[in-house]
């Protein structure tokens, strides 16, 4: 879906998809406790999945439009209030958990949230937006562009395959380390993923001043050295204190990778930047879907030790990457 979404956007519009995209998924939200059966859920998960598929691509690809009319970096305050919104949808949750609400209540409350903002942010929203239009490259109906830029656009898609491959590695086995290396408590691993996952919240929201002012090239290969150097701090010490400082340099280190190549993808010279932007994007949340159980399958085998240098060597190579976020640099 996330592929398709690219080439109707030019079409119907960034705005219609992003609202049509997420109504959908808020549906989705709501009707998944209510299924009788593993069909009808998968059914249901496999639809709200691709309304998301097709909001994260119109979102994204109208940010970068924006950030390019704006001349400035702005795409991590965007992705920062993603960030916080994850934070809060799952305190939220939380909250509700423990006041006995079933969870039910919990997803139909926040599809109904989710449909009481779209509605408001797309009544709002200009009919026919110029953000996109003006950088919509070319005709909708191209099937074949620049050959340098669609290597280049592969070469992208591997980095954020990567980026994403190591993100979603750490969300999902920091604890899991914590508690089975480090032999920490439950709770005290929870508190080391919400050092990791604050730390990315706040890490985008002062990214865009950081690109800015440093230099978005200095910010992205700096940041996944950074990763790569807490990984192997972590790896190397026992100290507890030590590993949740490295931790969180991790997650600051980690934050601005992704909106900084989704923003490359939206710069597109060539290609229509809802084209672009859904090509990175599938390559890099098929390394969110792969990088977990990967590390999974690295840890049985040998060690989960082990699995983590690999997280260290993806930061490396995206960090040599860096090249590929500006398109005035040549490869």
């Amino acid at each position: 879906m996330m592929l398709r979404v690219g080439t109707i956007i030019p079409v119907l519009g960034a705005n219609k998809i992003s609202f049509a995209g997420a109504l959908v998924f808020a549906a989705g939200l709501g009707a998944i406790p209510h299924m009788p059966d593993a069909i009808s859920l998968g059914a249901i998960v496999l639809i709200a999945g691709a309304a998301f598929g097709a909001l994260d691509v119109a979102m994204n690809t109208e940010a970068a439009a924006l950030e390019s009319r704006l001349a400035k970096s702005s795409m991590s305050s965007f992705h920062a209030l993603f960030s916080v919104g994850n934070l809060a949808g799952a305190g939220i949750c939380g909250m509700l958990l423990r006041q006995d609400y079933n969870i039910a209540s919990c997803l139909g409350t926040a599809g109904i949230c989710v449909g009481a903002l779209v509605v408001f942010a797309y009544r709002r929203s200009p009919s026919d937006p110029q953000s996109f239009q003006a950088r919509k490259v070319g005709s909708s109906t191209r099937t074949s562009y620049n050959s340098a830029e669609n290597r280049r656009l592969l070469l992208l898609g591997g980095i954020a395959f990567l980026a994403l491959f190591a993100e979603g590695a750490l969300c999902d086995w920091i604890a899991i380390y914590l508690v089975d290396i480090l032999h920490t408590t439950e709770s005290t691993a929870a508190f080391g993923f919400a050092t990791f996952a604050g730390a990315m919240a706040l890490g985008r929201s002062i990214g865009d001043y950081c690109n800015n002012r440093l230099g978005s090239i200095r910010v992205f290969r700096g940041g996944a050295l950074i990763v790569a150097v807490s990984v192997s701090c972590t790896l190397s010490t026992g100290n507890l204190a030590l590993v949740f400082l490295a931790l969180f340099f991790a997650g600051l280190g980690i934050s601005n990778l992704v909106p900084r190549i989704f923003s490359s993808a939206g710069r597109s010279q060539s290609i229509p930047s809802s084209v672009a932007m859904s090509r990175v994007a599938t390559m890099g949340y098929a390394g969110l879907l792969l990088g977990p159980p990967f590390i999974g399958f690295i840890a049985q085998s040998t060690s989960l030790v082990t699995s983590f240098v690999f997280i260290a060597v993806a930061m490396i190579t995206v960090a040599s990457g860096s090249r590929l976020t500006d398109w005035s640099k040549q490869i």
